[in-house]
């Protein structure tokens, strides 16, 4: 039997009742769109809660579940679970330039994730990804100094932003006024290591993430992302590398 839910406002008989698109005695108004509230209270970013201080050479860096992050088995492997999808922060005890941290781990829906994050020369590096969870950190050479990983306050939208006026309203820390922070659609090239998200982030403008500041997104989604013709990667974005 036909299945319908309410993308669909479907007239019986558009002759008689005036529907959309008379021509069609069948036919009435749809597919539609949707808004979607996304409503999270990020725990406080630290510098050091997927890694403590250490120096690894060239070995794979030592991961430990610090403040906001918890531990979690995928597929037989034990792998750390952020709060919510957000990105890494890289902080260098020396110069680390010329090294990449290849990331390994999953993105929200489980979809397998890699990502190449640049060094910096002490001081701090970030990358441009949103984590959930993280199964491995590994450096491209001898990192020179000591490093530690931790999360930033850049955090991963849940469904694929194609452009920014999609975006119906944002709100951050208790305050009616609408944020103005750093707003970033989905990746529309080839996914790769060194691109960005495949959905889109968020930056408050200001207030470090503290457990206490709560972020409200609102996100319009089209009726080509929850229609009848919607994709996987209408609504999720490019499949993650």
């Amino acid at each position: 039997m036909p299945l319908q839910d309410d993308t669909y406002l479907a007239c019986n008989d558009v002759a008689v009742q005036g529907g959309v698109n008379a021509g069609a005695v069948t036919t009435g108004v749809g597919p539609v769109g949707r808004v979607f509230v996304y409503d999270i209270v990020p725990l406080a970013l630290l510098a050091n809660n997927l890694a403590t201080s250490q120096s690894p050479g060239t070995a794979a860096l030592t991961l430990a579940a610090g403040t906001g992050v918890t531990t979690a088995t995928v597929n037989g492997q034990t792998v750390l679970q952020l709060d919510v999808p957000r990105i890494l922060r890289f902080v260098s005890g020396g110069n680390d330039t010329g090294i990449t941290f290849n990331v390994v781990g999953y993105d929200f829906y489980g979809q397998p994730m890699h990502e190449n994050v640049t060094g910096a020369s002490n001081s701090t590096a970030s990358g441009a990804k949103a984590w959930w969870q993280v199964l491995s950190i590994t450096p491209s050479a001898g990192v020179s100094s000591t490093i530690t990983v931790g999360t930033g306050d850049v955090f991963g939208l849940p469904f694929y932003l194609k452009d920014k006026t999609y975006a119906l309203g944002v709100q951050w820390n208790n305050t009616l006024a609408k944020d103005t922070g750093t707003l970033t659609t989905g990746v529309t090239t080839t996914p790769s290591a060194t691109t960005g998200d495949v959905r889109g982030t968020y930056a408050p403008s200001a207030g470090a993430s503290d457990g206490t500041k709560r972020l409200v997104f609102a996100q319009i989604i089209s009726a080509a992302q929850t229609g009848a013709s919607a994709t996987r990667s209408a609504i999720l974005g490019a499949t993650q590398f």
